[in-house]
């Protein structure tokens, strides 16, 4: 089953047209505004036309489509007072092309200059700026980025399994094996698609990993599991002052993925899918060392 998305496409291009008019921040007036609609324009025609051509050409559409919806992002967030560099470049690299027989090998990274430096016009670094978002300077695998989303989760690439990738934290208020919490909390979740490498590791080092890689769930702590509860793995996130324990969940890809109807009562921070208000919440990992995850569209 895919994400589903609270829009469809349809809607979503509905809502971004309407911003040509009146684009925001930066972009609200002259050169600017110029910029942002004629980037925003040619991105939603970038991206249609991808639906429309074979598999061979859809990348190449839809990498265009994205540089140009970047063009429209930096017009409106880049604060002319802070610098007026245009993106001259993608500013990413594959060193390893070339070298690899598994394309989830090619190693994904920020590109550099013959001094070592980002290049200044990198298009990615720049994004990454204006959207708080790190970049890749020690890179990743293709593979790693590729589940970092949650788009990707459900269709992982090959030797993913013990990878950190989107974690999924859902309510289950009266599920089966949430019966067992209902007399300490009426809040039960699962957070699912963790590596499975956490399996056979003591409490502790569960926590210190799922921590690092998760800094939105900073505020959670685990605990050995109790009442033998069926269906769930050896321990539970416990968050407070909200109370929600979620079990942890090694299935990586047999939940569906869906928005549904009210979570809202925990604040996991930057960095998560989700308004909000949805019953299910995505959290992205970390990458190549960063403190942060990446931005879901620098990704």
């Amino acid at each position: 089953m895919p994400v589903k998305y609270p829009r469809n496409v349809d809607d979503a291009w509905q809502r971004l047209r309407s911003l040509r008019h009146s684009p925001p921040g930066f972009a609200a007036r002259g050169e600017r505004k110029d910029t942002f609609s004629a980037a925003l324009e040619q991105s939603e025609q970038f991206f249609r036309a991808s639906d429309s051509v074979g598999y061979e050409s859809k990348p190449v559409m839809l990498y265009y489509g994205l540089s140009q919806a970047s063009q429209a992002i930096l017009a409106a967030k880049q604060d002319p007072r802070v610098t007026k560099q245009a993106a001259t470049g993608h500013g990413t690299d594959c060193p390893n092309r070339g070298q690899i027989t598994d394309v989830g090998d090619l190693k994904v990274c920020d590109a550099r200059t013959r001094s070592g430096a980002p290049p200044k016009g990198g298009a990615f670094q720049l994004l990454g700026s204006v959207l708080d978002s790190p970049t890749l300077p020690a890179g990743v695998p293709l593979r790693q980025l590729w589940i970092s989303l949650p788009e990707g989760v459900k269709l992982p690439p090959t030797k993913a399994g013990n990878l950190f990738g989107a974690a999924l934290l859902e309510r289950h208020d009266g599920h089966d094996y949430g019966k067992a919490f209902q007399a300490t909390t009426g809040r039960v979740g699962t957070l699912a698609h963790l590596p499975y490498d956490l399996m056979p590791l003591d409490v502790a080092e569960v926590e210190r990993q799922i921590i690092e890689r998760y800094p939105s769930l900073r505020n959670f702590r685990v605990m050995p599991n109790w009442q033998g509860c069926p269906d769930v793995a050896h321990w539970v996130l416990l968050l407070d002052p909200q109370g929600l324990r979620a079990s942890l969940s090694f299935d990586r890809g047999d939940r569906p993925m869906e928005h549904r109807e009210m979570f809202g009562m925990v604040d996991l921070g930057p960095r998560v899918y989700g308004d909000g208000t949805t019953k299910c919440i995505w959290i992205l990992p970390t990458l190549a060392g960063n403190t942060a995850p990446l931005h879901p569209l620098a990704t």
